[in-house]
Protein backbone atom coordinates (compact mmCIF):
# COMPACT_ATOMS: atom_id res chain seq x y z
CA UNK A 1 0.00 0.00 0.00
CA UNK A 2 1.49 3.07 -0.97
CA UNK A 3 2.42 5.53 2.01
CA UNK A 4 0.20 8.06 1.35
CA UNK A 5 -2.74 6.16 1.67
CA UNK A 6 -1.64 5.37 5.33
CA UNK A 7 -2.82 7.41 8.13
CA UNK A 8 -2.00 6.88 11.79
CA UNK A 9 -4.27 9.27 14.47
CA UNK A 10 -4.12 9.70 17.81
CA UNK A 11 -6.57 11.75 20.27
CA UNK A 12 -5.84 13.18 23.98
CA UNK A 13 -9.24 13.61 26.13
CA UNK A 14 -10.35 15.13 29.46
CA UNK A 15 -10.79 11.39 30.78
CA UNK A 16 -11.56 8.08 29.80
CA UNK A 17 -15.95 7.78 29.49
CA UNK A 18 -16.38 8.43 25.71
CA UNK A 19 -19.62 9.64 26.32
CA UNK A 20 -19.20 11.73 29.26
CA UNK A 21 -15.39 13.20 28.37
CA UNK A 22 -14.43 15.19 26.00
CA UNK A 23 -11.63 15.74 22.84
CA UNK A 24 -8.79 17.88 23.56
CA UNK A 25 -6.35 17.17 20.82
CA UNK A 26 -6.29 15.59 17.43
CA UNK A 27 -3.36 14.29 15.53
CA UNK A 28 -3.13 13.27 11.95
CA UNK A 29 0.07 11.92 9.91
CA UNK A 30 0.31 9.82 6.89
CA UNK A 31 3.26 7.18 6.24
CA UNK A 32 5.64 9.23 5.08
CA UNK A 33 5.50 11.11 8.20
CA UNK A 34 3.45 14.48 7.00
CA UNK A 35 1.03 16.08 9.57
CA UNK A 36 -2.25 15.90 7.87
CA UNK A 37 -3.90 17.39 10.74
CA UNK A 38 -3.22 18.47 14.67
CA UNK A 39 -5.15 20.82 16.63
CA UNK A 40 -6.32 21.57 19.98
CA UNK A 41 -10.02 20.79 20.27
CA UNK A 42 -12.01 23.12 22.46
CA UNK A 43 -14.67 20.88 24.76
CA UNK A 44 -18.10 22.22 24.76
CA UNK A 45 -19.12 21.36 28.56
CA UNK A 46 -16.21 21.41 30.40
CA UNK A 47 -13.37 23.92 31.60
CA UNK A 48 -11.43 21.38 34.13
CA UNK A 49 -9.70 17.64 34.37
CA UNK A 50 -7.10 18.19 36.72
CA UNK A 51 -6.61 13.71 36.23
CA UNK A 52 -6.25 13.98 32.60
CA UNK A 53 -4.33 17.50 32.68
CA UNK A 54 -1.26 15.66 34.52
CA UNK A 55 -0.73 13.19 32.59
CA UNK A 56 -1.53 15.30 29.01
CA UNK A 57 -0.41 18.80 30.24
CA UNK A 58 -3.37 19.90 28.30
CA UNK A 59 -4.76 22.71 30.35
CA UNK A 60 -8.16 25.03 29.31
CA UNK A 61 -5.92 27.80 28.47
CA UNK A 62 -4.52 25.77 25.38
CA UNK A 63 -7.58 24.83 24.15
CA UNK A 64 -9.96 27.84 24.76
CA UNK A 65 -9.44 29.95 21.27
CA UNK A 66 -9.55 26.36 19.77
CA UNK A 67 -12.11 24.79 17.48
CA UNK A 68 -15.04 22.41 18.29
CA UNK A 69 -14.72 19.05 17.11
CA UNK A 70 -18.06 19.24 15.05
CA UNK A 71 -16.59 22.59 13.51
CA UNK A 72 -13.74 20.22 12.33
CA UNK A 73 -15.89 17.00 11.43
CA UNK A 74 -16.18 17.66 8.21
CA UNK A 75 -11.72 18.17 7.86
CA UNK A 76 -11.55 15.22 9.56
CA UNK A 77 -13.83 12.59 8.17
CA UNK A 78 -12.31 13.64 4.75
CA UNK A 79 -9.06 12.35 6.18
CA UNK A 80 -10.40 9.09 7.36
CA UNK A 81 -12.63 8.92 4.22
CA UNK A 82 -9.48 8.58 2.14
CA UNK A 83 -7.30 6.69 3.99
CA UNK A 84 -6.33 2.96 2.77
CA UNK A 85 -4.65 1.79 6.15
CA UNK A 86 -5.68 3.77 10.10
CA UNK A 87 -2.59 2.91 12.54
CA UNK A 88 -3.18 3.78 16.10
CA UNK A 89 -2.23 3.07 19.19
CA UNK A 90 -5.14 1.70 21.31
CA UNK A 91 -7.42 3.46 18.74
CA UNK A 92 -9.50 0.26 17.72
CA UNK A 93 -11.27 0.27 21.23
CA UNK A 94 -10.41 4.03 22.52
CA UNK A 95 -9.51 6.79 20.13
CA UNK A 96 -11.65 5.91 16.79
CA UNK A 97 -15.02 4.77 19.64
CA UNK A 98 -14.79 8.29 21.09
CA UNK A 99 -14.17 10.05 17.81
CA UNK A 100 -17.54 8.21 17.00
CA UNK A 101 -19.27 9.18 20.14
CA UNK A 102 -18.69 12.78 19.23
CA UNK A 103 -19.73 13.05 15.54
CA UNK A 104 -16.78 11.94 13.66
CA UNK A 105 -17.38 9.08 11.09
CA UNK A 106 -15.17 6.28 11.86
CA UNK A 107 -17.33 3.80 9.39
CA UNK A 108 -14.69 4.19 6.85
CA UNK A 109 -13.62 1.21 4.69
CA UNK A 110 -10.08 1.32 5.53
CA UNK A 111 -8.72 -1.52 6.87
CA UNK A 112 -7.47 -0.90 11.20
CA UNK A 113 -4.17 -1.92 12.38
CA UNK A 114 -3.79 -1.27 15.84
CA UNK A 115 0.02 -1.83 16.91
CA UNK A 116 -1.24 -2.16 20.67
CA UNK A 117 -2.69 -5.13 20.03
CA UNK A 118 -0.34 -6.35 17.66
CA UNK A 119 2.95 -5.87 20.05
CA UNK A 120 1.24 -7.46 22.63
CA UNK A 121 2.42 -10.81 21.47
CA UNK A 122 5.67 -9.96 20.86
CA UNK A 123 5.78 -8.47 24.50
CA UNK A 124 4.57 -11.78 25.14
CA UNK A 125 3.23 -11.29 29.04
CA UNK A 126 0.33 -13.62 29.12
CA UNK A 127 -2.41 -12.44 31.43
CA UNK A 128 -4.12 -16.43 32.82
CA UNK A 129 -7.16 -14.36 34.79
CA UNK A 130 -8.07 -12.70 31.24
CA UNK A 131 -6.64 -15.57 29.14
CA UNK A 132 -5.04 -13.13 26.29
CA UNK A 133 -0.99 -11.17 26.42
CA UNK A 134 -1.22 -8.05 28.47
CA UNK A 135 -1.23 -4.85 26.90
CA UNK A 136 1.92 -2.19 26.90
CA UNK A 137 1.90 1.35 26.84
CA UNK A 138 3.16 3.05 23.96
CA UNK A 139 6.29 4.37 25.41
CA UNK A 140 7.35 0.88 26.41
CA UNK A 141 7.06 -0.68 22.92
CA UNK A 142 8.62 2.85 21.43
CA UNK A 143 11.93 2.16 23.91
CA UNK A 144 11.68 -1.51 22.45
CA UNK A 145 12.00 -0.40 19.36
CA UNK A 146 14.31 2.35 20.09
CA UNK A 147 12.08 5.59 19.69
CA UNK A 148 12.95 7.17 23.41
CA UNK A 149 13.42 11.03 22.38
CA UNK A 150 9.55 12.10 22.40
CA UNK A 151 7.22 13.86 24.10
CA UNK A 152 4.65 11.21 25.48
CA UNK A 153 0.61 12.07 25.49
CA UNK A 154 0.76 14.51 22.67
CA UNK A 155 -1.32 13.58 20.38
CA UNK A 156 1.09 14.66 17.73
CA UNK A 157 4.35 13.23 19.08
CA UNK A 158 2.90 9.95 20.11
CA UNK A 159 1.82 9.18 16.34
CA UNK A 160 4.96 9.74 15.34
CA UNK A 161 5.87 7.41 17.76
CA UNK A 162 3.43 4.70 16.91
CA UNK A 163 4.26 5.18 13.04
CA UNK A 164 7.93 4.26 13.76
CA UNK A 165 6.68 1.21 16.00
CA UNK A 166 4.51 0.33 12.71
CA UNK A 167 7.28 0.27 10.64
CA UNK A 168 9.68 -1.24 13.06
CA UNK A 169 7.52 -4.10 14.11
CA UNK A 170 7.00 -4.90 10.18
CA UNK A 171 10.51 -5.29 9.94
CA UNK A 172 10.79 -7.20 12.49
CA UNK A 173 10.88 -11.02 11.44
CA UNK A 174 11.20 -12.77 14.50
CA UNK A 175 8.37 -10.81 15.92
CA UNK A 176 6.45 -11.36 13.58
CA UNK A 177 7.22 -14.86 13.83
CA UNK A 178 6.41 -14.77 17.23
CA UNK A 179 2.71 -13.13 16.58
CA UNK A 180 2.05 -15.68 14.59
CA UNK A 181 2.67 -18.36 16.60
CA UNK A 182 1.04 -17.15 19.53
CA UNK A 183 -1.84 -16.35 17.92
CA UNK A 184 -2.28 -19.43 16.96
CA UNK A 185 -1.89 -20.84 20.55
CA UNK A 186 -4.60 -18.36 21.26
CA UNK A 187 -7.21 -19.98 18.95
CA UNK A 188 -5.85 -23.58 19.87
CA UNK A 189 -7.22 -22.64 23.83
CA UNK A 190 -10.43 -20.62 22.45
CA UNK A 191 -10.94 -24.02 20.41
CA UNK A 192 -10.48 -25.96 23.74
CA UNK A 193 -12.47 -23.35 25.70
CA UNK A 194 -15.23 -23.53 23.22
CA UNK A 195 -15.01 -27.60 23.35
CA UNK A 196 -15.04 -27.52 27.08
CA UNK A 197 -17.63 -24.71 27.51
CA UNK A 198 -19.88 -27.23 24.80
CA UNK A 199 -19.61 -30.01 26.91
CA UNK A 200 -20.25 -28.52 30.55
CA UNK A 201 -23.77 -27.16 28.29
CA UNK A 202 -24.14 -30.63 27.59
CA UNK A 203 -23.82 -31.98 30.81
CA UNK A 204 -25.93 -29.33 32.56
CA UNK A 205 -28.89 -29.89 29.92
CA UNK A 206 -28.53 -33.96 30.33
CA UNK A 207 -28.82 -33.34 34.61
CA UNK A 208 -31.87 -31.00 33.90
CA UNK A 209 -33.63 -33.67 31.49
CA UNK A 210 -33.06 -35.74 33.68
CA UNK A 211 -34.19 -34.20 36.57
CA UNK A 212 -37.45 -33.70 34.70
CA UNK A 213 -37.94 -37.14 34.11
CA UNK A 214 -37.75 -38.08 37.53
CA UNK A 215 -40.21 -35.08 38.65
CA UNK A 216 -42.40 -36.67 35.91
CA UNK A 217 -42.36 -39.72 37.18
CA UNK A 218 -43.10 -39.07 40.83
CA UNK A 219 -45.25 -37.14 39.09
CA UNK A 220 -47.41 -40.32 37.30
CA UNK A 221 -46.79 -42.11 40.47
CA UNK A 222 -48.45 -40.22 42.64
CA UNK A 223 -51.46 -39.27 39.97
CA UNK A 224 -51.80 -43.15 39.97
CA UNK A 225 -51.99 -44.05 43.64
CA UNK A 226 -54.20 -40.64 44.18
CA UNK A 227 -56.66 -42.06 41.19
CA UNK A 228 -56.70 -46.09 42.91
CA UNK A 229 -58.08 -43.80 45.84
CA UNK A 230 -60.59 -42.38 44.32
CA UNK A 231 -61.88 -45.19 42.55
CA UNK A 232 -61.74 -47.50 45.90
CA UNK A 233 -63.83 -44.72 47.72
CA UNK A 234 -66.38 -44.47 45.13
CA UNK A 235 -66.30 -48.29 45.09
CA UNK A 236 -67.00 -47.90 49.12
CA UNK A 237 -63.51 -50.11 49.95
CA UNK A 238 -62.26 -47.37 51.85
Amino acid sequence: MRKSKIICIDIETTGLDRNNDEILQVSIINGRGKTLYNSYIKPDYTTEWKEAEAINKISWDCVKFAPGILTEKRRIDKILRKAGLIIGYNHKGFDLPFLAAKGIDTAVKAKIYDVMLEFAYIAGEYNEKHNSYKWKPLTYCAKYYGYTDYKAHDALEDVRATLHCYYAMKKDRRGQKIIAQRKQKERERLKKSIKEANRSAEQAIHDIECERSKARADYNVQSGAEIVKEAREKAGLL
